[in-house]
Order: C-alpha cells, then sequence, then structure tokens
C-alpha cells in the first residue's frame, strides 16, 4: 500500500464519523510534509501510519468521538495510551 491509498483509506474511514461530530482535522507529520511536497508514492516514510490534529472542546465529546470510531470496527483502542486508536 503506497502513501496516496494509506491516506486514502484513513481518511474514508475517519471523515464521515468527524462530520457527524462537526470537528475539522488537520493532517500532520510525514503525511502532511509528503503531500505538500507532492513525494506521493516515491515517499521515504517506513511506516504507514496518517497522523491527524482535531481540537475537540469538550472531554465527553473526545469519548464519545473515539467510541464511535472504534463502533466503526476501522479503529481500536490502543492498549496503553488513551489518545491513540
Amino acid at each position: 500500500m503506497n502513501l496516496q491509498s494509506s491516506f486514502l483509506s484513513v481518511l474514508n474511514d475517519i471523515e464521515p464519523v468527524l462530520v457527524q461530530f462537526g470537528i475539522e482535522y488537520f493532517l500532520v507529520g510525514a503525511v502532511a510534509r509528503d503531500l505538500q511536497l507532492g513525494m506521493g508514492a516515491e515517499s521515504p516514510r517506513r511506516t504507514l501510519d496518517v497522523d491527524m490534529a482535531v481540537l475537540i472542546d469538550e472531554e465527553a465529546k473526545y469519548y464519545a468521538l473515539k467510541d464511535a470510531l472504534i463502533a466503526t470496527s476501522k479503529f481500536r483502542a490502543h492498549p496503553k495510551e488513551a489518545i491513540k486508536l
């Protein structure tokens, strides 16, 4: 799986849930860099993770979003770090 297909796969899984909650998101990390530089499949990345930043103004909304993402069966809770899926 290359950068573009990895990114699109994650975006297709997460965006509908973010839209449902009215949450804007931002790409950060290597994906943002590679897209900005137009690297595409030529990316020197060793992993296919996609880093995103979201701003959530209420703790209850955070947990509701996390539960909704996990309910899609596309994500699972990280065993040690609460902010990761």
